[in-house]
């Protein structure tokens, strides 16, 4: 096995390993590998697809108007970080809104993968990550978006 191989096996195993709170992994590493990632490794501007609208209507209470089916769904943003208390989700959505937003276009850090639409934060939406671990492991993580990849519609 190549070095680089050798690496990124030792990172996806201390990733999943149980003992992980205190620890700091070098994501880079992985890149476009990484499609789980674990709440402990969450930071801020962290993008995810896959939250189910069902899911997201009920934390929500609002969003989306309209669930068009049960297996549809929509990007979630991570707004903030509470350390060893709580994470802030805000859910996102491809119709213009005037609100902050992801340009299509943008390299999401870590994985280098490419929005393929703009994106708008609904931040009014926001919600805490529910203790649940199923709506997490559900979550496609795509990147962090660079904070200064973030424009504001007006």
């Amino acid at each position: 096995m190549t070095r680089k191989k050798n690496q990124a096996l030792s990172v996806l195993r201390e990733l999943w390993s149980s003992d992980r709170q205190s620890r700091q992994l070098d994501l880079e590493v992985l890149g476009q590998s990484i499609t789980r990632l674990p709440p402990d490794y969450w930071k801020e501007n962290m993008f995810f697809k896959g939250a189910r609208d069902t899911v997201l209507r009920e934390l929500t209470n609002d969003f989306p108007k309209v669930v068009k089916n049960t297996a549809s769904t929509h990007p979630v943003f991570v707004t903030k970080i509470f350390p060893g208390i709580k994470i802030r989700l805000c859910p996102c959505t491809s119709r213009p809104s005037p609100v902050r937003y992801i340009p299509r276009g943008t390299r999401l850090e870590t994985t280098g993968v490419v929005v393929d639409r703009d994106s708008y934060l609904l931040e009014d939406y926001y919600f805490n990550l529910p203790l649940d671990p199923e709506f997490s492991r559900g979550l496609n993580y795509q990147g962090t978006v660079p904070e200064t990849s973030i424009r504001r519609r007006t």
